[in-house]
């Protein structure tokens, strides 16, 4: 390689990570889980709403099919408090969504802060196991 495709790869480097900073901004993160215990970051803006969180999901773990996508909130540390109520796919905000259910970060400070939900396919054969 010559000098300056490394300059090019560092700089190619260096906007991944301001796009990542940028993201934990200025988006909410959700870790989406699948049963056989496989999980993916997703993001949606703070502006979003359910739908296109919901949206998100389908696109970031490239489903097809409508599925039910459960919360699960836990402790700082780690406990079940309340699990399996649905994310509805609606116009309510996810900001609105995170406060009246109360969601807390799945990991302790000073990681991010990703809230957990569970993606439930509805049959045997989603192709996780």
């Amino acid at each position: 390689m010559t000098p300056d495709t490394y300059i090019l790869i560092d700089k190619f480097n260096d906007k991944l990570e301001q796009y990542v900073r940028t993201m934990q901004n200025n988006c909410y993160l959700f870790e989406v889980f699948k049963c056989c215990g496989y999980s993916e970051i997703v993001p949606v803006y703070k502006r979003a709403t359910c739908a296109d969180l919901y949206k998100n999901i389908l696109y970031q773990l490239q489903l097809d099919s409508p599925m039910t996508i459960y919360v699960t909130t836990i402790d700082s540390s780690g406990n079940v408090i309340r699990q399996n109520f649905s994310l509805q796919n609606n116009s309510q905000s996810v900001k609105d969504f995170i406060s009246e259910n109360n969601l807390t970060p799945m990991y302790p400070l000073p990681v991010g802060v990703v809230y957990k939900l569970i993606y439930e396919c509805g049959t045997t054969t989603c192709g996780c196991s």
